[in-house]
């Protein structure tokens, strides 16, 4: 394993609605269960908890959700 480029994140889903709710998950487990949940929503896996403020939002998001995993480093990714 290396370093990942700092922001790196992965876009698994666009949706089947117009784009307006946006999921955004640290692992791609968590990432694919929301995408199989909500079919309709964006969703992002954003790799890694200090990649979560470096992801570019869909122009159309107007509802966002963290999925955030309940472990340490929660806090920084909120900052």
């Amino acid at each position: 394993h290396g370093r990942m480029r700092f922001g790196a994140h992965v876009n698994l889903q666009t949706g089947t609605g117009n784009q307006k709710e946006v999921l955004v998950a640290e692992g791609i487990e968590t990432a694919l269960s929301l995408a199989q949940a909500k079919p309709e929503a964006s969703v992002i896996a954003t790799l890694s908890v200090s990649n979560m403020k470096n992801i570019k939002l869909p122009e159309r998001a107007e509802i966002l959700t963290i999925c955030a995993d309940n472990d340490k480093g929660k806090e920084h990714a909120l900052q």
